[in-house]
């Protein structure tokens, strides 16, 4: 992901001035703003302020600290900044997979059981069955002035930051960004600019994705192939999942399983908008469903054998596993499927937003920096790894 820098302004005495401060840390180079002697947290913590520019958790380190925040309104429901309830104990949540029958219960979902399950006892899945999250005791201040915030394509609420600056002119901030349209969003406009700061996480020239609805005519197609079988989607819980409950509603007309923290962002789409159908696991639909060969979208880290063969086990019928991720373009993944639907961009698209930005420079983060510079500048790009940058060169003037 990309965590790397931003521009923010404010004003005193009519200017406000920024340094980009690396900071070393588990996320790798990421910065922290400094603005008129005030620190600001860009997707990390150890700013006065903290900007957070979406709602993957590798961009939210600030939550739960002292820092207020500014982000999208979307981003900020995601997150249930501002709402009040108590810390998590520290330790690692036992996590109960909801297809399975609890240890102390018999097992109600082989198709031998035929006991009819009372309608009136369904669950209907309306906006307000689930709540928006409440977890962060945490101020939320409006999006500081001299700042613009546009979608950045990534994931629902993804935001890209904007602002005029004395040394660079207007810099554009891109954070996790995409140009292609996705389901449930349109992909992130072209900021005009004099600077672009962007993410390269598939920098590499050699990768380049297929078009989206290629992709998704693949899927479904070997969904329908394998219909008689229990279908896995394996998609991060913020983004990929929703993406795929949107395939499942749209492309094969049904109705996924979806629990946890997926369940959570899929009502927070809803609440922003978008149309999605989904199954709570302990519903009496998702019950009836499960007596079939019935599709769940669920972290990728649950796609494992084990799982499998358990559910097969419990089902009586053949499972098969799924994973949407731009990965599977350079990596072997342990499926039965994968599909190169990824929520970043590639080297084409960082390409085409460098030229048709205008952009006289463009400094890259996160991923292979140095390559995806020097892959650019073949192309005529003024391009450079942030690493690259002197100190004296990491100061900007936001002026008026």
């Amino acid at each position: 992901m990309f965590n790397n820098l931003c521009s923010c302004s404010g004003r005193e005495l009519g200017v406000s001035y920024i340094s980009f401060v690396a900071v070393a840390g588990a996320m790798g180079d990421s910065l922290v703003v400094r603005m008129a002697g005030r620190r600001i947290g860009m997707d990390v913590a150890g700013g006065e302020l903290a900007y957070i520019s979406h709602a993957h958790s590798d961009h939210t380190q600030a939550l739960g600290g002292p820092a207020p925040i500014f982000c999208s309104d979307i981003t900020a429901d995601i997150l249930g900044i501002g709402k009040a309830e108590e810390k998590e104990e520290s330790g690692q949540e036992k996590i109960e997979n909801p297809l399975l029958p609890k240890a102390d219960s018999p097992v109600p979902l082989l198709p031998a059981v035929k006991e009819k399950i009372p309608r009136r006892s369904r669950k209907s899945h309306s906006v307000s069955s689930i709540e928006p999250p409440a977890k962060w005791q945490q101020a939320r201040i409006p999006i500081p002035e001299g700042i613009e915030l546009h979608s950045a394509g990534h994931i629902l609420g993804s935001t890209q930051l904007v602002g005029m600056s004395e040394q660079y002119g207007r810099v554009a901030y891109t954070g996790d960004f995409k140009l292609r349209d996705g389901l449930t969003l349109k992909g992130a406009p072209i900021i005009s600019c004099d600077t672009l700061f962007a993410e390269c996480t598939y920098g590499d020239p050699a990768v380049a994705f297929p078009p989206p609805e290629n992709v998704l005519e693949d899927m479904e197609r070997w969904a329908r192939q394998n219909r008689e079988a229990i279908q896995l989607w394996g998609g991060y819980s913020t983004g990929k999942a929703q993406e795929l409950v949107k395939f499942i509603n749209e492309y094969l007309g049904e109705t996924p399983i979806v629990g946890g923290k997926a369940a959570e962002v899929c009502a927070a789409y809803r609440r922003a908008g978008v149309n999605l159908q989904w199954l709570a696991p302990d519903s009496a639909e998702a019950q009836e469903a499960m007596r079939g060969a019935f599709l769940s979208v669920m972290p990728p880290h649950q796609l494992s054998p084990l799982l499998a063969g358990r559910l097969a086990a419990v089902h009586r019928r053949k499972v098969l596993s799924a994973f949407a991720t731009g990965w599977a373009l350079v990596r072997q993944l342990p499926v039965h499927a994968a599909f190169p639907l990824s929520d970043h961009a590639d080297f084409g698209e960082l390409l085409q937003y460098a030229k048709e930005s205008g952009a006289k420079r463009v400094i890259l983060a996160h991923g292979d920096n140095e390559k995806t510079a020097a892959a650019l500048r073949a192309a005529g790009v003024n391009a450079q790894a942030i690493e690259s940058l002197e100190p004296q060169q990491m100061i900007l003037k936001i002026g008026e």
